[in-house]
């Protein structure tokens, strides 16, 4: 049995009468069309949405350049938690009290 017997009937099958002649045609008739405008080119030539846009980054920069700096909070956020609870957001050696290490706690050589 050679290759070409096992395959036999398994070609594709031609394509219908005509299709390359519709296939043309329609191509033609589209390149002749005027293109449809994307979304992105509306909103891109919109003058309503240009002025829009240069509105907010005048007051962003006034904003920016009027608000005096500082802080929006007043004291930080871990004074106001719970005391236990602050303990363990803090950072050794920042303040606050050291975090027990590992070998005090024993789990250096104990089994798990």
């Amino acid at each position: 049995m050679n290759r070409d017997d096992l395959f036999r009937g398994l070609e594709p099958p031609p394509p219908p009468p005509g299709l390359r002649e519709a296939a043309l045609r329609a191509g033609r008739a589209a390149m002749a069309a005027a293109p449809a405008r994307d979304t992105w080119t509306a909103l891109f030539t919109s003058r309503s949405l240009r002025v829009a846009w240069l509105t907010a980054v005048l007051v962003l920069t006034a904003a920016n350049l009027f608000v005096p700096p500082g802080r929006a909070e007043g004291p930080g956020p871990i004074r106001r938690l719970d005391p236990e609870v602050a303990a363990i957001g803090r950072l050794p050696g920042r303040g606050g009290p050291d975090l027990p290490g590992i070998r005090e706690n024993g789990l250096e050589g104990d089994r798990l």
